[in-house]
């Protein structure tokens, strides 16, 4: 899935992911995107990050959880390129090597859902 279709932008990118690894080889690009689907939840103001490669799901949900603000009666879920729900217990270098897209950056979308019965 692309989500940019300007070719110039694009290689920008592609060079920028390249010295990013090369000049920290332990982490990994990921773009953590509100998914198209989702009325419940804000936009994060920053979505590109640069995580350890040893990271969890979860570690990586709590720190977006924190970024956006939300309450207990909230619960947020992950989807890997609009696809894919990842196990909490993953590490996002195992989830880059397998779902990074063709700019070999990770795509994590992320969606809510009030599942404790508090109307928002």
């Amino acid at each position: 899935m692309d989500i940019i279709s300007n070719k110039e932008k694009k290689e920008k990118l592609r060079e920028s992911v390249v010295k990013m690894r090369e000049r920290y080889p332990g982490r990994v690009p990921v773009f953590i995107l509100k998914s198209h689907k989702d009325k419940l939840l804000p936009d994060i103001n920053c979505n590109k990050f640069i995580v350890p490669e040893d990271i969890t799901v979860t570690n990586l949900m709590a720190l977006v959880r924190s970024r956006l603000s939300l309450g207990s009666e909230v619960s947020m879920f992950f989807f890997i390129n609009e696809k894919v729900i990842p196990c909490g217990s993953d590490s996002i270098g195992n989830l880059y090597n397998t779902y990074k897209n063709e700019d070999n950056i990770l795509l994590i979308y992320y969606c809510g859902e009030n599942v404790f019965g508090k109307f928002l």
